[in-house]
């Protein structure tokens, strides 16, 4: 059975309108309206906010700066810590640091166990560009 992702405990909620379709539990960023962060070469957009509610472009959600992901198909490793997703898709997190030249680098969380990341987004803030 699939279980949808949970935002528990979200704090500094904001409401926003997206640029793109997005999914409870998906990374947000800014450029040129809020669509899915992403830490790839040349399309890169660093996570500012975690999705609240599911919504298509257009759509008014919450969305979150803190917050704890419960995700029960998302196998976690708790004590991981997790980053913007360059290669799985747009809006995900993954325990892999990005490593080709032009990425950015951005860690959002740490697995507080194999269903929970605890999410802490903080725009600036530990994001690098690999040179």
């Amino acid at each position: 059975m699939a279980y949808d992702p949970i935002i528990e405990n979200g704090s500094q909620p904001v409401e926003i309108t997206l640029a793109a379709a997005a999914k409870v539990g998906q990374l947000l960023g800014y450029s040129t309206g809020w669509k899915l962060s992403n830490a790839a070469t040349g399309t890169a957009i660093a996570a500012e906010l975690i999705a609240g509610q599911s919504g298509v472009i257009g759509d008014k959600i919450t969305a979150y700066r803190r917050c704890t992901l419960w995700d029960r198909d998302a196998p976690f490793t708790a004590g991981s810590l997790y980053y913007v997703d360059e290669a799985a898709g747009p809006g995900g997190i993954v325990t892999t640091m990005p490593t080709t030249t032009g990425d950015i680098q951005q860690c959002v969380g740490i697995a507080a166990s194999i269903e929970r990341v605890l999410i802490d987004l903080h725009f600036g803030y530990g994001i690098r560009k690999i040179a």
